[in-house]
């Protein structure tokens, strides 16, 4: 386990150092440009198990503000596709997780495909 905080230099830094992310847990800034800008960076080390966790994901923000990280959930399904569950209710303030996941299980997700 290796953690990486913000800003988006040291995620960079840190995505440099690995083949692969199975998991991360996105959950620093939350304007909508941040948190794509942090996603886009560790796309490529994902695999199609890697689990990308997400904090504060309910909307909350009114049309012409930021839409934060919903805004960004929404931008990553239609660039990126994917699988997205949303549990709206987990959480306090801003409340919502998410989890995110390029494909649905292996047919053999007991298989090591690290």
């Amino acid at each position: 386990v290796t953690l990486a905080s913000s800003p988006v230099e040291d995620v960079t830094e840190f995505v440099g150092t690995v083949e692969n992310i199975r998991f991360a847990y996105l959950d620093s800034a939350h304007e909508q440009e941040h948190a794509l800008e942090e996603f886009r960076i560790i796309y490529p080390r994902l695999t199609d198990e890697s689990l990308v966790f997400w904090d504060n994901t309910y909307k909350i923000a009114d049309p012409g503000e930021d839409q934060r990280v919903n805004g960004a959930l929404r931008v990553i399904m239609e660039e990126f596709g994917g699988n997205l569950v949303n549990f709206p209710n987990a959480s306090w303030s801003t409340p919502g997780q998410a989890l995110w996941q390029k494909k649905a299980f292996a047919k053999d997700w007991n298989s090591d495909s690290r």
